[in-house]
């Protein structure tokens, strides 16, 4: 039945209601394609991940949005894994019933600490971080993109 949901909420074809109604049914029943665990933290889901190959990546911009973001450039990036999808509702969960905020020991570095402090999109990226934390890894936070995050 949650594939079928799931496969409901993707057909584009479908009337948009019929989609939203599916999504919110497999919000209730849980999501197929996450897997949930248990890590030295607590319960955590593992979305599925996509392999995001090393290499020199675009960044950057020269048009004078952000002086933060100038001169475009390019990035050196190492190998490395992130969520298919957006943070969930039940991802977030996870982060709070995990003590979310409130535990200072998460918070290791300075990006960390100001994260704590941040809102609107700074939170899904603090649930990515959670994410890797409850998993066993360490989170990598992209200053950059965190810094385009406080413009929305």
């Amino acid at each position: 039945m949650q594939r079928a949901l799931v496969e409901r909420s993707r057909d584009a074809a479908a009337d948009l209601r019929a989609r939203i109604a599916a999504a919110r049914a497999l919000g209730e029943l849980g999501d197929p394609r996450f897997e949930r665990r248990r890590g030295p933290h607590g319960e955590y889901l593992l979305p599925p991940l996509v392999n995001i190959a090393a290499g020199s990546y675009p960044i950057g911009s020269d048009e004078g949005i952000d002086p933060d973001e100038a001169p475009a450039h390019a990035l050196e990036l190492a190998a490395f894994e992130i969520g298919r999808f957006p943070v969930t509702n039940a991802e977030w969960q996870c982060f709070l019933t995990a003590g979310g905020y409130d535990d200072e020991r998460w918070w290791e570095t300075e990006a960390a600490r100001l994260l704590c402090l941040a809102v609107g999109a700074e939170r899904a990226a603090l649930a990515a971080a959670e994410r890797s934390r409850v998993g066993g890894r360490r989170p990598r936070l992209d200053r950059q993109a965190l810094r385009l995050g406080r413009r929305f």
